[in-house]
């Protein structure tokens, strides 16, 4: 059996902490409801386009064009190859039509590239190959 990564578990555990801390934060009041859409909205406008501006500006790994539509293009049939293979599984395991078949195939289809896969790439990998998983989830997007 393989030993365990310690730069994998502490990319996980920096992400879990993190997310702890947010709950303690809420649980005890000190982040209340009002305060977590400007959080959020601060996350969203701010600090993570400067994640990718970070990664993707200048990187060697994706200074080509036909580069960037590689990890574009792979995000993209990795997604709808996981909703082809989600609806051909739901059929095999019968797990309903309609609105159940479409849940199933899409949930299997769409995978968390972003809040684990980023913390683990980057505790693995050189900072640009950060980049291409930034790029390759445009694709995913």
């Amino acid at each position: 059996m393989q030993g365990y990564n310690p730069d994998m578990i502490q990319g996980l555990a920096g992400t879990a902490l993190i997310v702890a801390a947010g709950w303690l934060l809420a649980a005890f009041g000190w982040v209340g409801s009002e305060s977590r859409q400007p959080l959020m909205r601060l996350v969203i406008w701010l600090f993570f386009p400067a994640l990718i501006y970070d990664r993707v500006h200048h990187n060697p790994l994706i200074a080509t064009g036909s580069a960037a539509a590689l990890y574009v293009g792979t995000g993209f049939a990795m997604v709808v190859s996981g909703i082809i293979i989600g609806i051909i599984v739901g059929k095999l395991l019968r797990v309903g039509q309609g609105v159940s078949e479409r849940t199933f195939a899409y949930a299997s289809g769409i995978n968390n590239f972003g809040y684990i896969g980023i913390p683990i790439t980057a505790a693995l990998f050189d900072k640009d190959v950060v980049g291409v998983l930034l790029v390759h989830n445009v694709g995913v997007e």
